[in-house]
């Protein structure tokens, strides 16, 4: 009985350092970042680089919100971003503009509470398009709407903003992916379990509590199965 104890501790610590190790492998391109509420004010935008791609899970809370992020680029790097909106209940109508601002780029009239746009710079405003696309992330199996799609070659050697705001005020989830994307996969969603396990809690914490608390269920029953089997024998 000690040796079949110990051979279980022994395939679990196994399995504990095995996910562990997959945990911490060298992150890809692709790399997650969850805005929060931390960058709604132009000079703390989030700086992005235009040398590996990066999705931004984003969220609008009030009416008047913008997230603003800040990418350094130099005159003809591809400036590429792709919205997706999560195709979920509640978010059917919402679709927020993105406005990309810096110098080169025409003068445009915009109301001040949707963004802000300093003097000298102009601005380019991406609106949501009348012909969206359904997709499925393959990595995290999100679905999404892809509403916008937008490229160019930056005129300047200089920091370039996105503004992400929603004309009508409406709160909502969003999905913005800068630069060119990377290949997203099941075997790349078994290599980066974490990252995985962070999209779907934004995507749906709902469905994550409940799974967590299925695994947790199904964790306490084998402990008391293989608690009753030790005090049987």
């Amino acid at each position: 009985m000690r040796g079949k104890f110990l051979t279980w501790i022994h395939g679990s610590l196994m399995a504990l350092c095995i996910f562990v190790l997959v945990c911490t492998l060298p992150a890809y391109a692709d790399e997650p970042l969850f805005s929060g509420q931390r960058y709604t004010v132009l000079q703390k935008a989030a700086p992005l680089s235009l040398e590996q791609s990066q999705i931004i899970y984003g969220k609008l809370f009030y009416a008047g919100q913008t997230d603003y992020y800040r990418v350094q680029g130099k005159k003809g790097d591809l400036l590429l971003f792709e919205m997706a909106i999560p195709r979920r209940g509640g978010l059917e109508t919402f679709r927020p503009s993105v406005a990309v601002i810096g110098p080169g780029l025409p003068m445009v009239s915009l109301d001040p509470s949707y963004c802000v746009i300093p003097n000298g710079l102009g601005a380019h405003i991406v609106e949501p398009s009348l012909r969206e696309r359904e997709v499925t992330d393959p990595m995290t199996r999100c679905d999404y709407w892809i509403t916008q799609v937008f490229q160019f070659r930056l005129p300047s050697d200089a920091d370039y903003y996105l503004a992400v705001f929603d004309k009508e005020g409406k709160p909502g989830k969003y999905s913005l992916q800068v630069g060119v994307p990377e290949e997203r996969s099941i075997a790349r969603a078994v290599k980066h379990p974490v990252q995985v396990l962070q999209v779907r809690a934004w995507y749906n914490p709902t469905q994550l509590l409940v799974v967590m608390a299925f695994v947790a269920m199904a964790m306490g029953l084998f402990f008391i199965g293989w608690i009753a089997k030790r005090q049987k024998k």
